[in-house]
């Protein structure tokens, strides 16, 4: 935002399975607190000032927010509403044009944010010319984290295998 580029430190990644009328639902997260280079982690992020950090403190830190958003996920009936626009304001992805592998031809599209309903990535098709899509009448392409993998390295979706 003011012209330093954004890196990620950390991820989550859920995993949602629906069987026997049962819902078991995983959530892993993690935060590169201590990685040495070239992962970015919370330590390099820091002044030399300050103690060094610990997993310890970094936990201690995050777990009242996290509690905090939990009362509130939780208040809501379940929903991500109240947490959408604080996500996809720290979201990298966002306007990121990436490769449709899982299409014959490949196709480019740009990413615009996620579905509120089932999280899916949202993206539209890039015009004719290399302009990105977006505007009225534009068909979203809602992709599905289980049968695709995200290459951010590469700027490609393509089917998992």
């Amino acid at each position: 935002e003011n012209g330093e580029e954004r890196k990620k430190i950390g991820g989550i990644l859920v995993t949602t399975n629906f069987s026997d009328g049962r819902v078991d639902v995983v959530v892993g997260c993690g935060v590169n607190v201590l990685n040495p280079l070239p992962t970015t982690s919370l330590s390099q992020l820091q002044s030399l000032r300050e103690p060094p950090l610990t997993i310890e403190i970094v936990a201690a830190t995050i777990m009242p927010m996290f509690e905090k958003m939990w009362h509130e996920f939780v208040t809501n009936g379940g929903s991500f509403k109240p947490f959408l626009d604080l996500y996809l304001d720290r979201w990298l992805h966002s306007d990121q044009l990436v490769t449709l592998t899982t299409t014959e031809p490949h196709q480019t599209v740009r990413i615009v944010g996620i579905t509120t309903d089932y999280g899916l990535l949202r993206t539209v098709p890039v015009r004719e010319g290399g302009r990105p899509g977006g505007g009225a009448g534009d068909e979203y392409i809602d992709l599905q984290p289980d049968g695709n993998s995200f290459d951010m390295m590469a700027g490609l979706i393509r089917m998992k295998r």
